[in-house]
């Protein structure tokens, strides 16, 4: 058996393990098993920055979605209450933490309200 240590982006705990049937089958081998690590580290890394990377445009997205849903709610209070935005979202933000929810949901739940169609028989929203 040899065990070759695998860097992946200068962490260690990974090894890659070679077996052979016969004793001293990888005698000759050590060299060769940690050029294949390297290579193998080095493919792992770059597996990892891509997942990194596709991680944090989906992060971006979600904020600026959030972000989105969180000024329109603002823009809601501040039309409703004749407040100014900063107040709006310091409203916003108490009610969240009192209630326990995200800011984004609280938001999201507020613009959805607002947002229904009107029911035309009654003038009321659905």
């Amino acid at each position: 058996m040899l065990a070759v240590p695998i860097d992946v982006e200068g962490e260690t705990g990974a090894a890659l393990n070679f077996y052979g049937e016969e004793s001293g089958a990888l005698g000759a081998a050590p060299e060769a098993a940690r050029t294949f690590a390297a290579r193998a580290g080095d493919a792992i890394s770059v597996a990892l920055r891509i997942e990194r990377r596709r991680q944090s445009a989906a992060d971006v997205r979600t904020a600026l979605l959030s972000r989105s849903v969180i000024d329109q709610a603002i823009g809601i209070l501040m039309a409703r209450e004749r407040i100014d935005a900063r107040i709006a979202l310091e409203r916003l933000r108490r009610v969240s933490q009192d209630r326990n929810v995200k800011l984004r949901d609280l938001c999201d739940q507020l613009v959805a309200r607002v947002s229904r169609p009107s029911d035309p028989a009654s003038g009321r929203r659905k």
